[in-house]
């Protein structure tokens, strides 16, 4: 795995659902009138099923770690960015590539990754590095596909590399991107979705099994006063939902803190 998650975690992310603005995954990404930019999508869609099937045929239970695959499908990128200056649709191109480097990730027990990609120590797997959501953002901020690949960074981050259990770490995990995602965009399209998935893993703590000797609150309770600040720039509704959470996740906090 990218990185090591509770089970507890695992039920907070599997539990979210997206509200508001839509994101366009790769399941659902539309036919581009930009010929580079369909090209681009329907080589590396080719190159997926293609490497999958290989996998399946010689017993890979995990597809995204299967040699096969890796080569058919870093081919098909390296296509992809060579015809990439030829886009007119520039942001599209730098999403799409984006979402598709985010999709491919893999086992690098040498510890050398392609381009685009850093060495995760432990887990030894190539990440990607987000250079083209970046870019995107950078050189195009007011379109459409910025908001989303911020939206897909955010998505994509964590604090720590390892909770081993503790739920307030993983909650800080599930919430890091999210809490910068509002900083920076409260006024995004996407902001419901970003409060919506921090409420939930806030009112999780509610019930959970909160261990004295085991947890520590503060890094959380720094969100939390982050998040009070933020919440003023949200709309009126989000304000109001994120408020209720903050005030009921602090109490426990302090609780807990008072505890140690």
């Amino acid at each position: 795995m990218l990185r090591k998650l509770s089970v507890f975690t695992l039920f907070i992310l599997l539990a979210f659902s997206v509200h508001g603005a839509e994101v366009i995954e790769l399941s659902t990404f539309r036919e581009s009138a930009d010929r580079v930019v369909q090209e681009c999508y329907e080589l590396a869609i080719a190159a997926t099923k293609k490497g999958k099937a290989l996998c399946d045929e010689q017993g890979f239970g995990d597809y995204w770690v299967c040699p096969p695959s890796k080569e058919i499908r870093l081919q098909a990128l390296k296509q992809c960015k060579a015809g990439a200056q030829k886009a007119k649709d520039h942001a599209a191109m730098l999403y799409l590539l984006g979402l598709l480097h985010q999709d491919f990730h893999y086992q690098a027990d040498n510890g050398e990754c392609p381009e685009f990609y850093r060495f995760q120590e432990g887990s030894a797997v190539c990440v990607y590095t987000n250079d083209h959501f970046e870019q995107l953002i950078r050189e195009f901020p007011k379109s459409k596909y910025s908001d989303m690949a911020a939206f897909k960074q955010a998505d994509a981050a964590y604090r720590y590399y390892e909770c081993e259990g503790q739920v307030l770490c993983s909650v800080e995990n599930a919430i890091c991107g999210w809490v910068d995602f509002l900083k920076k965009r409260p006024t995004s399209d996407l902001a419901d979705t970003a409060t919506h998935r921090i409420i939930e893993s806030l009112n999780s703590l509610s019930g959970a099994p909160l261990d004295p000797r085991q947890e520590s609150p503060s890094g959380l309770l720094g969100d939390v006063r982050n998040l009070r600040v933020i919440a003023a720039k949200l709309s009126s509704e989000n304000r109001t939902n994120l408020t209720r959470s903050l005030d009921a996740a602090e109490a426990a906090l302090t609780k807990l803190q008072k505890e140690k």
